[in-house]
C-alpha cells in the first residue's frame, strides 16, 4: 500500500502492524516509548521482560513486535510526512485500531526530530561504495631471473566520504589494491555469503532501521 509520497507499507509491514494491535491499549504509550528506544539502541532488555509478565505474552515475542513497531516508525521516519495525521490516516486503512494508529501518530510527532537526526547521522557518516574496476597484471619476463608466470588482480575501489552535512557533496576516494586467485576467490566467497545474508528475518528488519 503507497500513501503518497510519504511511505510504501509493504505486505509484511503490513502485516506487522495488525499484531501490533493485539497489545492492550493500556500500555500502547510505554510500548511505542520503548520500541523507539530500541530504535535508538538503548538497552531496554528489563523493561521488555517487565512488559511481558504484565500484558502476559513471551518475552521473545514481545521484542519481535517492538522491533515490528519500530520498523513501521523508521518508514515514516524516512518518508517524514510533515502532517503527523498521515500516519494515523495510513496506518487505519490497513486495518489499525484507531486508539494505536492515534498512539503512532503521537509517538512520530514527538520523535521526529530525534529520529530524523539519528537517520541523517546513518546517511552521512560512513564512505559510500560508487565503483569497482579491474584488471589482470601478468609478469612474462625479467631480466637475467626466472620467473614463475603468476597472474595479479589489480582493483580499484571508488567510495564517496561522509561529509559534514547532507547538503555538502561528497568527494570521491579511490583505494588501489592487489590480490591473487585465491584471495579473489575468497572474496568471492565472503560476498556471497553477505548477499544470503539479507535473506535472513533478522537482516531485513535491521535493513529497515538503517536505509
Amino acid at each position: 500500500m503507497s500513501a503518497g509520497k510519504y511511505i510504501t507499507l509493504d505486505d509484511s509491514l503490513i502485516e506487522q502492524v495488525q499484531q501490533i494491535s493485539l497489545i492492550p491499549s493500556e500500555v500502547h504509550e510505554e510500548f511505542l516509548r520503548m520500541s523507539v528506544a530500541l530504535i535508538q539502541g538503548a538497552e531496554v532488555t528489563d523493561e521488555i521482560q517487565n512488559l511481558a509478565g504484565t500484558i502476559g505474552v513471551k518475552q521473545d515475542n514481545l521484542t519481535s513486535l517492538l522491533h515490528s513497531a519500530g520498523a513501521i516508525l523508521w518508514e515514516f521516519i524516512k518518508g517524514s510526512p510533515s502532517d503527523p495525521s498521515i500516519v494515523s490516516a495510513t496506518l487505519r486503512q490497513v486495518g489499525v485500531p484507531s486508539e494505536l494508529a492515534d498512539k503512532f501518530s503521537t509517538c512520530y510527532r514527538n520523535n521526529k526530530r530525534s529520529l530524523g537526526a539519528l537517520k541523517s547521522v546513518l546517511d552521512i557518516s560512513h564512505p559510500r561504495f560508487t565503483n569497482l574496476s579491474w584488471r589482470v597484471d601478468m609478469e612474462l619476463a625479467r631480466r637475467n631471473l626466472s620467473v614463475t608466470t603468476t597472474p595479479k588482480f589489480q582493483l580499484r575501489l571508488d567510495l564517496q566520504l561522509p561529509t559534514g552535512s547532507e547538503t555538502e557533496s561528497r568527494s570521491i576516494e579511490s583505494m588501489h589494491l592487489q590480490s591473487d586467485y585465491a584471495n579473489m576467490k575468497r572474496l568471492q566467497k565472503e560476498l556471497q555469503l553477505a548477499v544470503d545474508e539479507l535473506g535472513s528475518t533478522h537482516c531485513q528488519r535491521i535493513t529497515r532501521y538503517i536505509t
